[in-house]
């Protein structure tokens, strides 16, 4: 093992209430705010001053506060981050070329930071532009006009606080502090080593503080992939907090972003299994993630801006659904279930957008029995204010006090106790409308569209970081790892494709420049010292610390960085993950349970998908129509599948209605058949419109009708050439079949009487099943047989009706020929046994479905796909049933 001595001194030594200890970032300042409380009650202390512990940028804050604004004279107002940002973009958006530019808002971040870096360095930019490329001619034409702009208004930015306190210094107008302590700063800019010149010339003690004195116990280990070496790392820092509870642990990982999922999955199994992480759990955690997350992600946010987004546009039925689903607007908890209610009606109704209105009238249907009342008020409200912001166009202050005033109207957060980390969620919102609200005189007057995507983007591009207690468990990436000092530490993910990581130059700033300075990423060299550099830190900052790279990454080979090269190799076990752990050693009992509780009642719902499912797949049948396990309707532009085929059916119901039987087809001429189907077309459109007035607008409605106007003629005119004359004597008709011992109802569309009293049962469908479909124990089509069970006298044929454009036809079965166009007997069909007549096929039938009913009446519910994975193709059991999870582990079991 190597063992390496670094010389450091503490940055808590000897302050006193005329030091003032500066950090280069907030996580710094909190660990030595930690770290001096504990020094305090080591001593037998109760109580004590707080120390002066900062960062650099809330020091500059103070300063401004204080004393800076009244000794620069002339009143200056200070951007906030969130102001700067919104000046560059509307630089942007106001430039020649910015109306062919998109994303202004991300542009605008890049270009603060070139800003930023380029005061920090005390780059040049030259007049002389021919030798820039042409973003950084660019930056020069924005920054001067936002230099400008900055200028007219007296305006000052963050980028040049420092340079103003360090003049103001020099002038002796601000009072320098005596002692002043810099803590984590590796590197000083240009701005800050002259702001140290200056306060030391004025006086004040500056001294640049490091970690304390470690000697560093180092091994390094590699692992087959990056979950492998997470795992490893979970173990080792669970076995030091067990074996040293108190002490300070750390892990580190450079792609922490990328990575952030995997790592709470892997420490939350090893270091804190079973505990559920379920919203409002509010459980303790056992670590700490450095990491935040964009303000917009965090799900008490997020509604509030869903809700927002609802305001400004037609809803999506699935926004309005999420909106329903919410906990965290009023009466959500009381009403949940009715909420819930709500939202399954609106996606059964196949309409892609719902207005407020409209779920309004849905609600207050809903609640004439007290199932919602608190919606039906919140909802009122809603459209009530929505009134008062569509059309307007004003400031973004007036805009603040209207957003807050809906929210406050929808309830917003909601009436459960929120967790520490939702209040600082909504804390944090509330300040961002503040923010918002600051931003008059620098955006012009918004419409309520522009203010939503202006907040949201606010939102997304806030990181979050709610304060949690001090906990000994750290997971940082490396720039809030530097100068933080552990008693254990783990570095993961050091191979070569992560680290020393590639340089990334500002594109809006001269390369040359960059270079010159010596910016840390500007080069591959500089990216290589400065990786050297916080390599070295990071290696000698706890009493024993294990450095490890995965071999792989999905197929790629991948190397350790050659950073990490010289600290002697260890192997260290790969750690098992909480399922292996869970199962190892354990002898499982298999026990196949394939049936549920039998039916209490001979009627059974379903109708004919209770043979299709049964035959199918009987885990189906019994999950669907005994559990009621069956997914959220998925809304569609337009009319789905289901509503377009009902309105067939409603429009063929009146046209037979009208016309009576095959006699008055015949006689019947064009014009007045066209006659009747308009009129059926119109009568069953009318009745469609209440569910689906979004939907059927006027253009739509013409567009629906010339359609089914077109279908039904040229469906009449097939039917014109049946042999058999027919009457229609039941049109959706309703009737209840007894099999099996279960009574079962069913609708069969159409029923036609021929001249020798026999009966054709007819069932229209968009595309027909093969009659071949129909057969065997499992038929994969058994609608059609079903029918044929139906007392409704002798049965001669059974078919589909096609309606299909260009496809339109019968296709059935029957006992003779001639009974329907292109339908032919068992005898002559493709696909039936040789010999099989009509009388044995409806025989069969009937045993067949007999027996599929006692099977789903016994509570018959395996999984068994009948052709795996096509039966499974439109089911949405999968989770629920694990097929994919049997069919391995019997694969497994097979090659064992």
């Amino acid at each position: 093992m190597l063992h390496r001595t670094r010389a450091m001194d503490n940055p808590l030594d000897e302050i006193d209430v005329h030091t003032v200890v500066l950090t280069a970032n907030q996580r710094l300042a909190r660990v030595l705010h930690a770290d001096y409380a504990r020094a305090q009650q080591s001593r037998g202390r109760r109580a004590w001053r707080r120390p002066a512990i900062l960062t650099l940028a809330a020091w500059q804050q103070q300063c401004w506060e204080l004393d800076l604004g009244s000794v620069l004279g002339e009143p200056v107002r200070l951007l906030s981050v969130v102001q700067e940002q919104a000046l560059w973009e509307r630089v942007v958006r106001e430039s020649p070329t910015g109306e062919s530019l998109r994303q202004h808002a991300a542009l605008a971040r890049r270009l603060r930071e070139a800003w930023v870096l380029l005061h920090a360095w005390q780059l040049e930019l030259g007049r002389d532009e021919r030798d820039y490329s042409d973003d950084v001619r660019a930056f020069g034409q924005w920054s001067r006009r936002y230099q400008r702009e900055c200028e007219r208004n007296r305006w000052l930015d963050r980028a040049r606080l420092l340079d103003e306190i360090t003049g103001a210094l020099h002038d002796k107008g601000l009072a320098p502090p005596p002692q002043v302590r810099l803590v984590g700063f590796d590197v000083l800019t240009p701005q800050q080593r002259l702001w140290v010149e200056t306060l030391r010339e004025q006086g004040s003690s500056v001294s640049r503080a490091v970690s304390p004195e470690c000697t560093a116990h180092l091994s390094r280990c590699e692992f087959p992939d990056h979950e492998a070496e997470l795992r490893a790392a979970a173990a080792w820092i669970r076995e030091c907090a067990e074996r040293e509870p108190s002490a300070s642990i750390g892990l580190v990982v450079p792609d922490l972003q990328a990575s952030r999922a995997t790592v709470e999955r892997v420490l939350d199994e090893t270091l804190c299994p079973g505990l559920p992480r379920a919203e409002g759990i509010g459980s303790q955690p056992v670590y700490n993630l450095s990491l935040g997350i964009p303000l917009a992600q965090v799900p008490v946010v997020e509604a509030a801006l869903r809700a927002l987004e609802l305001t400004s546009a037609t809803p999506q039925v699935d926004a309005m659904g999420a909106f329903l689903r919410s906990p965290f607007f009023a009466g959500a908890q009381g009403e949940a279930a009715s909420r819930a209610r709500l939202d399954v009606m609106l996606r059964q109704q196949g309409e892609l957008q719902v207005s407020l209105g409209r779920v309004c009238a849905l609600a207050r249907r809903r609640s004439s029995n007290g199932a919602a009342p608190h919606l039906v008020q919140m909802l009122d409200t809603w459209i009530a204010l929505r009134g008062r912001a569509r059309g307007r166009r004003q400031t973004p202050s007036a805009w603040a006090e209207l957003v807050g005033e809906l929210l406050r109207g929808l309830g917003w957060p909601g009436e459960r106790t929120l967790t520490s980390d939702e209040f600082q969620a909504v804390q944090a919102w509330r300040a961002l409308l503040a923010s918002f609200a600051s931003l008059d005189g620098i955006w012009p007057r918004l419409s309520l569209e522009q203010v939503v995507g202006r907040l949201r983007s606010l939102a997304a591009e806030h990181i979050h970081q709610p304060q949690t207690p001090e906990l000994p468990i750290q997971v940082l990436g490396i720039p809030e790892a530097t100068g933080v000092q552990f008693d254990y530490l783990w570095v993961a993910g050091m191979h070569s494709g992560h680290w020393p990581p590639a340089a990334h130059a500002n594109p809006f700033l001269p390369l040359a420049a960059q270079t010159r300075a010596g910016l840390p990423y500007a080069t591959a060299e500089q990216a290589l010292v400065t990786a050297q550099r916080l390599t070295q830190g990071l290696l000698a900052s706890a009493q024993r610390c294990v450095v490890s790279s995965p071999q792989w990454s999905n197929d790629e080979p991948l190397t350790p960085s050659a950073l990490i090269m010289d600290v002697e190799l260890e192997l260290i076990e790969a750690a098992q993950s909480l399922a292996q752990r869970l199962f190892a050693g354990i002898e499982l009992e298999v026990w196949a349970d394939d049936a549920g509780p039998a039916l209490d009642s001979n009627e059974a719902r379903g109708g004919s998908a209770l043979f299709k499912h049964q035959a199918a797949c009987p885990f189906r049948a019994f999950a669907e129509l005994r559990l009621g396990a069956r997914p959220l309707a998925a809304p569609v532009p337009g009319l789905d599948a289901l509503v377009r085929g009902s309105l067939m059916h409603r429009v063929l119901e009146k046209v037979w209605r009208a016309l009576g039987d095959s006699d008055a087809l015949q006689r019947t001429d064009e014009t007045q058949l066209r006659d009747i189907a308009r009129a059926a077309v119109n009568e069953s459109l009318e009745t469609l419109r209440p569910e689906h007035t979004d939907t059927l607008t006027e253009r739509f409605t013409d567009l629906e009708r010339e359609r089914l106007i077109s279908l039904v003629m040229a469906w009449l005119e097939l039917e014109r050439t049946r042999e058999s004359p027919f009457h229609v004597i039941e049109c959706e008709y309703r009737t209840t079949l007894r099999l099996g011992g279960l009574d079962v109802s069913v609708q069969i569309d159409r029923v036609d009487e021929l001249d020798d009293g026999s009966r054709v049962l007819l069932d229209y469908k968009s595309r027909s099943p093969s009659p071949a479909q129909w057969l065997g124990e499992r038929p994969e089509e058994p609608q059609l047989p079903l029918y044929a069970q139906a007392d409704v006298g002798q049965v001669a044929g059974i078919a589909f009706a096609q309606l299909r454009p260009g496809e339109l036809g019968f296709a059935g079965l029957a006992q003779r020929e001639g009974v329907l166009p292109r339908v032919s007997t068992p005898e002559k069909t493709r696909g039936i046994p040789e010999g099989t007549s009509w009388t044995q096929l409806q025989s069969e039938w009937r045993d067949t479905l007999a027996a599929l009913a006692r099977d789903f009446a016994r509570g018959e519910a395996a999984v068994n796909p009948k052709h795996y994975p096509r039966t499974c193709t439109h089911c949405s059991l999968g989770a629920l049933c694990r097929i994919s999870e049997r069919l391995a582990g019997s694969r497994e079991a097979d090659n064992g």
